[in-house]
């Protein structure tokens, strides 16, 4: 449990939560990013990953250095969290990146949460 003040985080999911989410993941080097509100400071946070849940529910994989620790950790956080997470705008030129759907879970079919990144679009 972190000692951190932090957005809600996501559960992983697990066979009995029903049909599992569809993953979208941006490859190292060419991720998106939010900014999230820990301990109430703004912190940048790489983004791996987006799991859409069947029930359009959205939750944001993310990597970050919490304030006063050294190493990264890696988080999930449900999406939108108003004042505790927001989009980081990127420079024009990091807008060319696009996400993968990973093939091995199953799909939802047209089903999406809010369209949050919209500067790095998704492939299927």
């Amino acid at each position: 449990m972190s000692e951190h003040e932090e957005p809600e985080q996501a559960p992983p999911w697990r066979p009995e939560h029903g049909e599992a989410p569809t993953v979208w993941s941006w490859p190292a080097g060419d991720r998106p990013a939010l900014r999230v509100l820990i301990d109430g400071q703004w912190v940048y946070t790489p983004v791996r990953a987006r799991h859409t849940w069947p029930d359009v529910r959205c939750a944001y994989h993310v990597d970050l250095v919490l304030p006063g620790e050294t190493s990264a950790v890696h988080r999930a956080y449900w999406w939108p969290q108003e004042g505790r997470l927001r989009v980081w705008s990127p420079p024009r030129a990091a807008c060319r990146s696009r996400a993968t759907r990973l093939p091995e879970r199953t799909q939802v079919g047209a089903r999406d949460s809010t369209a949050v990144l919209d500067a790095w679009p998704m492939t299927t």
